[in-house]
C-alpha cells in the first residue's frame, strides 16, 4: 500500500473513532455514596444485617385472632470474627445482645407496636429466642459464639400476635433496635 493511501486510511479510522465519541450523548447521571463505620469489636456487623428487614407474611386475621402468626428467623449475622488471641485462648464466647424500641403496645411492653397509621389495629409483633422463648424489650440475651467461625450468625424468631382486641386487616410494620456487647 502507498504511503499516501495509508496516511489517508488512518485519517479515516480516527474520524470513525472521533465521531463515535461524539454523537454519544449523556443520557443521564446520578451520584453514589457509600457509607460505612469502623466499630471496635471482634466481629463485624454484615451489612445486610445492619438494617434488617424481615418479613412477617400475609396472615389471616381470623387465624391470628386465635392464636400467633409461624414464627420467622430473625438472623443477625457477625462477619470476619476474631474470638481468640492467637494462641488458642479464648478471648470471646458469647455476646450479649439487648433488643429495645421506642414503640411498644400499651398492653404488652415486650410487645412490639404496629408503626403504620391506618395499619392493622391489635396487632404486636414478639421478638424470641431461637427456642421461642420470649425477649423482653430492654432486656439481654446472652448467646454463645461457635469456636473460632469467622462467621457468626445470631439466630432469633419473632411473630405477629393478637393484642388489645380482635385483630383488624391491614399491613403491619415494627422496629426494634439492638446493641451488641462481647463477653
Amino acid at each position: 500500500m502507498q504511503p499516501i493511501k495509508k496516511t489517508l486510511l488512518c485519517l479515516a479510522v480516527s474520524a470513525l473513532f472521533a465521531v463515535g465519541g461524539a454523537s454519544a450523548a449523556e443520557q443521564g447521571q446520578g451520584k453514589i455514596t457509600f457509607k460505612g463505620l469502623v466499630i471496635n469489636a471482634p466481629c463485624s456487623v454484615d451489612p445486610e444485617s445492619v438494617d434488617l428487614q424481615v418479613s412477617l407474611g400475609e396472615v389471616s386475621d381470623k387465624a391470628l385472632a386465635s392464636g400467633t402468626s409461624a414464627a420467622v428467623p430473625v438472623n443477625i449475622q457477625l462477619n470476619d470474627c476474631v474470638l481468640d488471641d492467637g494462641s488458642g485462648g479464648a478471648l470471646f464466647s458469647k455476646v450479649k445482645v439487648k433488643f429495645t424500641s421506642a414503640s411498644v403496645t400499651g398492653v404488652d411492653n415486650n410487645l412490639l407496636a404496629n408503626l403504620l397509621s391506618g395499619g392493622a389495629q391489635h396487632v404486636g409483633v414478639r421478638l424470641m429466642q431461637e427456642n421461642e422463648q420470649h425477649i423482653g424489650i430492654g432486656s439481654t440475651v446472652e448467646v454463645p459464639l461457635t469456636g473460632t467461625n469467622k462467621i457468626q450468625v445470631l439466630k432469633f424468631k419473632a411473630h405477629m400476635e393478637p393484642v388489645g382486641g380482635a385483630p383488624t386487616p391491614g399491613e403491619v410494620e415494627a422496629t426494634a433496635n439492638y446493641v451488641l456487647e462481647y463477653l
